[in-house]
């Protein structure tokens, strides 16, 4: 019997990235990547930082990985990462990926007023106040990303899935 492979987050993040469950499924099960761990990754303009899977997916618009993802009995739906502090759904607003966010809010347990760890000054743009316990880095939530992003899509599908503190404020 051959000795099992090790795999690192990295591997996870590339099979997300490049859509195949097999490998993703083989990364994990081999026991020593967390599906909630962080790894590095370059973003769209070549800068390094980390990502959780579910995040990654999330961010790329993979469906296929997200729904294998959110089928893990341990995945963290509301888990920040990467220096921003960016939860799944904040990157699913913030690119306009209205089906990845609707899978989020359809797997339950998303929290859609968390916000990241900076604070800024982007309240005025949207004309609309926000909840700094729920707010990125930034200061921002999903619903002030797809706001500013101009996704209306999506910011009309987070006010409809209910419970979305429009108090929320970016100090």
């Amino acid at each position: 019997m051959e000795p099992m492979q090790e795999y690192s987050v990295e591997d996870l993040l590339e099979a997300v990235k490049a859509g195949r469950v097999d490998d993703m499924l083989a990364i994990l099960d081999a026991g020593h990547v967390d599906v909630n761990a962080e790894g590095k990754i370059a973003d769209d303009y070549g800068f390094e930082d980390s990502r959780t899977a579910l995040a990654y997916a999330c961010e790329i618009g993979r469906n296929d990985a997200l729904a294998f993802l959110l089928s893990r009995d341990s995945i963290q739906v509301n888990g920040k990462c990467g220096n921003n502090g960016v939860s799944a759904l904040m990157y699913a607003s913030q690119k306009g990926h209205a089906e990845v966010v609707r899978m989020l809010l359809d797997h339950g347990g998303v929290d859609i007023n968390v916000v990241g760890k900076y604070s800024g000054s982007r309240k005025r743009s949207v004309g609309v106040n926000f909840d700094r316990r729920n707010s990125c880095r930034n200061g921002e939530s999903a619903l002030m990303y797809a706001s500013l992003k101009g996704h209306a899509v999506v910011v009309r599908m987070l006010l409809d899935h209910g419970v979305v503190d429009i108090n929320v404020v970016d100090h």
